[in-house]
């Protein structure tokens, strides 16, 4: 079938399904995203813990990831803000972490502007030439520096095109970081509806999440919809001491199985009771970066709790 470009109704239907690949299970599939909401709702904390789940093999909103490389275009980030962001979240110190970063001035350099071939030379020399399965741009106007009036102009369809379709031919995941419209404000929240300038955007999405927060609350709803993801909405909640997001209800998603390193690490403070970390990997015997990514992952299920006072662990 690959050489042809008519195909019968029974080729079609004889084609053995494939379910998709998925980035985070059931709610992010490869191909193009947008990540929308108003601004300083938690829109780049929400991406930078999702980078750190991917490229670490962690748990996110209670969804298991499989360890994968992780681009992360910073574009309103210096490296000083993306390192302090990073340990707010508790960003381990740890090399066998997938996760590469691309600050603005880097960007303009190595890749460009997508509306200037910025979007080819990403596609080629970087998602294909080094294996990435998930790119956040963080945002989607600085990607295309120079346009007037961004939001409604075609050449975002033209540029984001090409992302999508090599997305889904190499089972990338390309998540943009965008605002929603200020009218979106009042009304009855629509992930798709919401998107600034959603018209040009919206023809080449594959999935959009909506963040959706009163400001100074910590409760919020993201909103999901796409060609491949099921419609729904997760209800989360926002540590403002580690600015992570977590489910609001953990259990309402499919249970996890817990891998033998977080067993073993549950049972260590089920015998030993309130634990800092040096005194859990270094007594228990536990690779530090691996055990700190399982704790971590424990935590945001609500398997484990942390005392941010006496940065110890229990259960």
């Amino acid at each position: 079938m690959n050489n042809k470009t008519v195909y019968s109704a029974y080729d079609l239907l004889s084609i053995p399904v494939f379910d998709p690949v998925w980035t985070v299970p059931d709610l992010l599939p490869a191909g193009l995203a947008i990540l929308g909401g108003r601004p300083k709702v938690g829109k780049s904390w929400l991406a930078l813990q999702l980078a750190l789940s991917k490229g670490a093999g962690g748990v996110f909103l209670g969804r298991q990831l499989k360890k994968g490389r992780v681009l992360y275009l910073a574009l309103e980030d210096s490296p000083r803000r993306l390192q302090s962001r990073m340990q707010k979240l508790q960003w381990p110190c740890d090399p066998t972490i997938e996760a590469d970063f691309i600050v603005l001035s880097d960007f303009l350099q190595l890749i460009g502007p997508f509306h200037q071939n910025g979007a080819t030379t990403l596609r080629d020399s970087f998602i294909k030439a080094k294996g990435y399965q998930l790119v956040i741009i963080d945002t989607l106007s600085r990607a295309f520096m120079g346009i007037n009036d961004i939001d409604k102009n075609q050449e975002v369809t033209k540029a984001l095109a090409p992302i999508q379709e090599i997305g889904q031919q190499l089972d990338c995941t390309i998540l943009v970081i965008d605002h929603h419209n200020k009218g979106a404000e009042g009304r009855e929240p629509n992930p798709i509806n919401d998107i600034l300038g959603s018209t040009a955007k919206a023809a080449v999405l594959d999935t959009a999440w909506g963040l959706y927060r009163e400001k100074g609350k910590p409760a919020a709803n993201l909103m999901i919809t796409g060609r491949e993801v099921e419609e729904q909405t997760l209800s989360l909640k926002k540590d403002f001491v580690t600015m992570a997001w977590q489910l609001e209800n953990p259990t309402a998603t499919s249970p996890l199985q817990l891998s033998p390193l977080q067993e073993k690490l549950i049972d260590f403070l089920k015998d030993n009771g309130r634990s800092g970390f040096s005194t859990i990997y270094k007594t228990g015997g536990f690779n530090k970066g691996n055990a700190w990514v399982a704790l971590q992952d424990l935590r945001g299920i609500g398997e484990v709790n942390y005392d941010i006072n006496t940065s110890e662990y229990y259960v």
